[in-house]
Formats: C-alpha cells, sequence, structure tokens
C-alpha cells in the first residue's frame, strides 16, 4: 500500500479529465467498476488494508477532478465490498460485509451531502496522506482525513505497532475538532465479522455492519458513538494514526 502506485495508475486518466472540463464541462467524469482486482486470495483483495487504499484511492480521485467512484459489486468478485447473496456459493461466501466496505461510511461523512473543496496535503510521506476539505460557501477548513497506509498485521512480521504525529496549523476560528477513528485490533489483514468473527472485527467511529448480526444496518458496538473532542491549542491540531488507520477530523 503506498501513494505512488495509487497516483501513477491514476495519471493515465488526467488527459482524459481536463479534455472533458475544457470541451463538455457539464458531463462528469465517473470511475465504475473500481477495486483492488488482483490475482491473489479473499484476504487481501477485500480486507482492511484494502479499505485504506480505497479511502486514499477516492479522495485523491475527488482532487483530480472525479465526480463520481464507484465500486465492483458482482458476487462472485473476491473485492467486493460487500457479498449479496451466496450465489456464488464457496468461492465467495455470502451475505457478508466485507474487510473493504468500511471505506465507504469513512468517505460519506468526509463528504457529507454537499462537498466543498477538497485538497491533498503533502505530508513527504507514502505511506501517511491527508485531505482537507474546505467550505464552498465560506472556503474555511472543515475537515481532515488522515490515513496511515503502513501495512501492520497483529501476529504477523510487521513488528509491534507503530503511529505517526502529525501537527496541523489552523485558523484562529477554529477552537475544538472531533476526532473519529476507522481501525481494527487485527490490522491491515481484517476481514470483518461476517468472514473472520469478532478477532477481525472492523469499527468506524464505534459502529459496525454486519449481515450475521444485523443483517447489514450497522450498530454502535459500545451503544454510543466513539468520538472524543478535543481543543485547538495555540492555533495547532496535533493527531496520532496509528499504522493501519484512518481518522477523520471535523471542525
Amino acid at each position: 500500500m503506498n501513494h505512488t502506485a495509487t497516483t501513477s495508475l491514476f495519471s493515465p486518466l488526467v488527459s482524459q479529465i481536463e479534455y472533458l472540463k475544457t470541451n463538455n464541462p457539464d458531463v462528469q467524469f465517473v470511475l465504475s467498476g473500481t477495486g483492488s482486482g488482483i490475482q491473489s486470495s479473499i484476504k487481501l483483495q477485500a480486507d482492511f488494508g484494502a479499505s485504506l487504499w480505497c479511502i486514499d484511492f477516492q479522495l485523491y480521485s475527488l482532487t483530480q477532478g472525479v465526480a463520481r467512484v464507484d465500486a465492483t459489486h458482482r458476487p462472485a468478485a473476491p473485492h467486493t465490498y460487500w457479498v449479496p447473496d451466496a450465489s456464488a456459493g464457496d468461492t465467495n461466501p455470502g451475505p457478508q460485509t466485507r474487510g473493504v466496505w468500511y471505506a465507504l461510511p469513512f468517505i460519506a461523512d468526509f463528504i457529507e451531502k454537499n462537498p466543498g473543496k477538497v485538497v491533498e496535503v503533502n505530508l513527504g510521506s507514502d505511506v501517511l496522506m491527508a485531505y482537507a476539505m474546505y467550505d464552498e460557501s465560506t472556503s474555511q477548513l472543515s475537515k481532515l482525513a488522515l490515513i496511515n497506509l503502513r501495512t501492520w498485521i497483529k501476529g504477523g512480521n510487521t513488528g509491534n505497532r507503530g503511529t505517526e504525529k502529525v501537527t496541523f496549523a489552523v485558523s484562529s476560528d477554529k477552537s475544538t475538532y472531533k476526532v473519529q477513528r476507522l481501525v481494527s485490533a487485527a490490522g491491515a489483514q481484517a476481514m470483518g465479522f461476517d468472514y473472520a468473527g469478532p478477532t477481525e472485527n472492523i469499527t468506524w467511529a464505534g459502529e459496525q455492519w454486519s449481515y450475521s448480526i444485523d443483517q447489514g444496518q450497522g450498530h454502535l458496538v459500545a451503544g454510543v458513538p466513539t468520538e472524543v473532542t478535543h481543543t485547538v491549542v495555540n492555533g495547532e491540531v496535533t493527531i496520532e494514526v496509528s499504522d493501519s488507520e484512518a481518522v477523520l477530523i471535523t471542525f
């Protein structure tokens, strides 16, 4: 998982996006059938690491002028976000919510109904990415998304789970900020509750989606959202993000 791989694979699309902007500005550029469709096991194509990749890919796409990104939904596709039925049999069992699906509520909460301008924040790293959302009417910073793509797998050969600390300077009108986390205690190879049980559970701000528990409707594991409100100190916001984790900061 690294950002350079994403941007290099995306680069052939840039000229097409620019062509539409110039010649057909009313036509939206849409990416369809996307996903980590590599020839490997389900546990690499649809795990939590793929979810983190998906967040980086979709938010980067926004910065490049893509209007919408759609994913693969075939029941037999190993990299599908969820498996709607059992039509693929043992090849790709279902119905299940997969680990990669958790990118979607994170992205939805970052974009919301009226997205502003999304800008990539250069942190000088290939595995630590940041994206800023600016309110369209006020041009003020409203959200920050942080994605740590450094692979960590519990019980694997990746050692102790590391963290990255990032500090952002914010305007004087910002006094507090809310922090929500997309995380799994199992790390990048977590497949979610449906596929692998509670040891590979994934949560977004304390919420879990599982067909076997709630028919995919979603529920708060502890009964309340997991989010923390902090105070801006001396015009700065400091965030720690663990390896194989994503964080959303809302002002």
